[in-house]
């Protein structure tokens, strides 16, 4: 059954669908027959998006034979008695940066959460383990973000009837932005982390590891982990020890990989952003991919830049260098005849080798980090675009009401189709199209034409139009054909 489903993408949109409030701990709004706690438990309130979840299973055909009944376990397909359960939301920021945008198209919302996590609990049967984790941003505040929506209210309701769950921050590091610039703030050991090594497996072999680097944190902790010997990820324990992961994406635009999915969604297993190479350093010409065009100015702030992030460690960085920073920046935005500027645009020649090196690790490597032949874990996605996002995501992003939850198997042909309903052309989307590729260790094992595309719409024509992308993928990103159509089930 598993392996049809794998080709199985089902999208269902409800009209003038919303979110629920946090009361009731996102509890459905009605008794279902499978449903585990009662009906004391249940939401004054509408519950819309439990409904949407339920249906979703309903559409793939999960334990069909026992729907509508108190015996029915859709999860079973993939999650047995005993086992430790991942749930793996997108958690990246406390706040939109643009605040009047809000946090519902940055964010997994909690309600996806909660109706997901009663399906883990009917399957495992009061058993197993279940955890809700991820490392959001290291300047995010984990406890603001948790509060805040709800999602601590949600584990607070499993602990009361029993159940074993436990709500993780994976982050080894958090930092604050200070004056503009990353400050390194604390250091722990969130759920415990191990380092997994690629090594010549990794997609960043021969691609100039001197030259990798994250906006704002220090290039000499980036070669340390990426370098001619090695190429290394923080993974927190908790995404090695699960049986099965449930990957919960808020899909998006993004500045540096164009969009962000399931695939992406993976950043947030790594527990220190150091051991994450988003871009190479300077312009296309130059081996580089931070920018198209040399530009004198770019490279100068670049390297006052590396300066800064090195001095940061040292909890001591001169004023005289971020003011100077910011004159080199705004001269090479001034001179440059591109806008680009740390690898947020469309020629990314990086992010999306750290994505495929992260997916890898999540499927074939086993619960002490040690990469296998054979796939080790199980993995389930749901992508909340009820609310989705799109221009300066992934921390900015601008809301676009869709109405839509997104239900598969493999990651990369989720986000195939999650492109598809933003209006973009995945082959422009290096991140998936490069997961199709031919690997020892497959990402996906079809083509894009043997998805099998299961669709309920109340309103088709709202669904049509483009995202509108960030700036560095605009003109570069959206999709202008129908070639290479799934094949739409009814």
């Amino acid at each position: 059954m598993i392996d049809f489903l794998e080709r199985q993408i089902a999208v269902i949109q409800r009209e003038n669908c919303f979110y629920p409030e946090k009361d009731d701990a996102f509890s459905p709004s009605q008794m279902y027959p499978e449903y585990p706690f009662g009906e004391k438990t249940l939401a004054v309130h509408k519950n819309m998006v439990y409904e949407m979840v339920r249906n979703g299973f309903l559409m793939l055909g999960l334990d069909e034979e026992k729907a509508g009944t108190p015996e029915w376990n859709p999860l079973g397909e993939f999650i047995k008695q005993g086992d430790y359960v991942l749930l793996k939301p997108n958690m990246v920021l406390d706040e939109n940066r643009i605040k009047e945008n809000g946090t519902e198209c940055l964010i997994t919302h909690p309600s996806v959460i909660r109706a997901v996590l009663d399906f883990v609990v009917i399957a495992l049967k009061g058993t197993g383990h279940i955890a809700v984790g991820d490392a959001p941003l290291q300047s995010c505040n984990f406890d603001r973000l948790v509060n805040k929506h709800g999602i601590k209210d949600i584990i607070c309701f499993y602990k009361k009837q029993k159940i074993d769950i436990d709500l993780l921050d994976f982050r080894m590091v958090t930092s604050q932005i200070r004056d503009g610039f990353v400050e390194v703030i604390k250091t722990k050991e969130a759920s415990g982390c191990v380092e997994v090594n690629l090594g010549s497996i990794s997609e960043h072999q021969n691609n100039g590891s001197k030259k990798l680097r994250v906006t704002s944190y220090d290039p000499d902790e980036m070669e340390k982990h990426h370098n001619a010997a090695k190429h290394e990820y923080l993974i927190a324990k908790p995404v090695l020890w699960a049986d099965v992961v449930i990957n919960l994406p808020k899909p998006k635009t993004h500045r540096k990989a164009g969009m962000t999915g399931a695939l992406k969604n993976l950043i947030g297993i790594n527990g220190n952003k150091d051991w994450l190479p988003h871009h190479k350093r300077g312009a296309k010409t130059e081996g580089g991919d931070e920018y198209l065009n040399r530009n004198l100015f770019k490279k100068a702030q670049a390297d006052v830049q590396d300066m800064i992030n090195r001095k940061i460690k040292e909890k001591h960085c001169p004023k005289q260098l971020k003011t100077m920073s910011r004159i080199l920046s705004l001269a090479g935005r001034v001179t440059s005849p591109d806008s680009y500027s740390e690898g947020s645009w469309y020629g990314n020649d990086t992010i999306w080798r750290t994505i495929a090196d992260l997916n890898r690790i999540l499927l074939y490597c086993d619960k002490n980090g040690f990469l296998q032949k054979e796939v080790q874990r199980k993995v389930f996605v749901i992508g909340d675009m009820i609310i989705a996002g799109e221009g300066e995501g992934p921390l900015m992003p601008m809301p676009v009401k869709k109405g839509i939850l997104v239900f598969g198997c493999n990651p990369a042909a989720f986000d195939t189709v999650a492109a598809e309903i933003m209006g973009f052309d995945y082959e422009k989307i290096p991140s998936i199209y490069k997961a199709y590729h031919k690997n020892a260790y497959p990402l996906i094992d079809f083509e894009r034409t043997e998805i099998i595309l299961k669709e309920d719409y109340e309103y088709k024509s709202k669904h049509a139009g483009s995202f509108l992308p960030s700036s560095g993928w605009k003109g570069h990103i959206e999709k202008n054909d129908e070639k290479n159509q799934m094949c739409r089930l009814p």
